[in-house]
């Protein structure tokens, strides 16, 4: 039975599939083309592409909406789709996450899955959430952001990186990172109110789940107008250790070293060459200017997960 596809009454429905090869461990070819037919198969016209690069993903995305795309499915990881999002540049056109990379942090927290007969059937039902992009100087990001320790970690995958990355490879880069780490001077000011100007890393969320399983922002929502800070206080490694300790057990919120905001504009600063890391991937160097963008990108959810959403919403 059809349900709510744009065009589906004349078989016009056209879908269009952006894969990125090289997110995750890789393999994942023979999923995107199961869920390629089964759109075909329902009825919609089905175009699918590769991505090698931001530029050839900007020209492919130009080439999908001159045609009249009615939805892009970004297969992939977060930096993938916050790739694609970034492309489609307030186009409205909507995205469905296909998710096939390491982490997948957006896709968990809206339960999509990578199996392609239940994201044929969430693509079917046509919910439409609007989630918020924020904006971290020229780039943006949808799920995560840091600056510190994982930042430089994700720095050095990056110039070893050759093919796909498995969440092993993060092993090393992460243990050498926290014996090397210099713990720098950050200046915060988030809302207008200085909040930090002392040794510290913090981490933005715009969902509850941060890499790795640790769960930094319990109280994030993608669609709020807000993102959220949490900045940890240390100054050495054993202070950073400790802090980690009890981010795992949970408690870390009730340590004096640790402070949670929500912000709709942040500024950071250092007199250290420092780096940021947006949904895994490296972003842009300090000074950092950071705007929350409330609602700017469509995607397709599954519909008790709106209905959530709304609910915590209105009891907040």
């Amino acid at each position: 039975m059809k349900l709510k596809y744009p065009g589906w009454e004349n078989n016009n429905c056209c879908i269009c599939i952006l894969e990125n090869p090289a997110s995750g461990p890789g393999g994942h070819t023979e999923s995107v083309a199961q869920l390629a037919q089964l759109l075909t198969d329902d009825g919609c016209r089905v175009h699918r592409e590769q991505l090698t690069s931001i530029e050839q993903t900007r020209e492919q995305i130009t080439a999908y909406l001159n045609i009249g795309c009615d939805l892009i499915v970004a297969a992939g990881g977060d930096g993938t789709v916050r790739s694609i999002s970034q492309c489609i540049n307030g186009s409205n056109i909507p995205i469905y996450i296909f998710p096939v990379g390491t982490e997948n942090l957006l896709a968990k927290e809206l339960g999509l899955s990578r199996d392609p007969h239940e994201a044929f059937e969430t693509i079917r039902q046509w919910n439409i959430r609007n989630i918020d992009e924020v904006r971290i100087n020229d780039k943006i990001f949808l799920a995560v952001g840091g600056v510190g320790i994982d930042s430089q970690v994700v720095a050095m995958l990056d110039k070893s990186r050759k093919g796909n990355i498995k969440k092993i490879d993060y092993v090393w880069p992460t243990f050498r990172t926290f014996f090397t780490y210099k713990f720098p001077i950050i200046k915060i000011i988030a809302d207008g109110r200085n909040i930090c100007n002392e040794p510290a890393i913090l981490f933005l969320g715009n969902i509850s789940r941060y890499g790795g399983g640790f769960r930094l922002f319990d109280n994030a929502l993608c669609d709020d107008g807000k993102v959220d800070l949490v900045v940890f206080r240390c100054k050495n490694v054993l202070q950073l250790i400790y802090l980690f300790m009890l981010t795992i057990l949970g408690i870390v919120e009730k340590s004096k070293m640790t402070s949670r905001y929500k912000c709709s504009k942040i500024n950071i600063e250092s007199e250290h060459h420092l780096r940021s890391q947006i949904d895994g991937d490296t972003g842009p160097y300090l000074p950092l200017d950071i705007q929350v963008q409330k609602g700017a990108l469509p995607l397709l959810v599954l519909p008790d997960v709106s209905k959530v959403a709304e609910g915590n919403q209105g009891s907040s």
